[in-house]
């Protein structure tokens, strides 16, 4: 992957250092949790990751789903109504429902 910075990194890194940022997990093959996470958090981040990876959720602005953005969520429901799209593009709407193959 290609990483392009906003601004210039504030110290001197060579390049066998790594580059990330604090989230809860990053999706893709594996997934990749922080050590320092607790189980309820490693479950969401599977669903979550899971959910772009084999269904090609987006991230929702909705705290009350999957997709939320973030882990500042308060369910772990797929929702049969359009939810508003956090990132692709801001202002969308997503019909998960919709997008499962059945």
């Amino acid at each position: 992957n290609v990483f392009t910075l906003q601004s210039p990194l504030t110290k001197a890194h060579p390049t066998t250092h790594g580059l990330i940022f604090p989230a809860g997990g990053l999706g893709g093959n594996p997934i990749i949790l922080p050590e320092s996470a607790t189980e309820v958090l490693q479950r969401w981040v599977v669903g979550h990751e899971s959910g772009h990876a084999l269904l090609d959720f987006d991230d929702l602005s909705s705290i009350t789903n999957l997709m939320h953005y973030s882990t500042s969520w308060t369910d772990h429901k797929l929702r049969f109504k359009d939810e508003p799209r956090f990132y692709n593009p801001p202002g969308g709407n997503e019909g998960q429902w919709e997008k499962i193959s059945r």
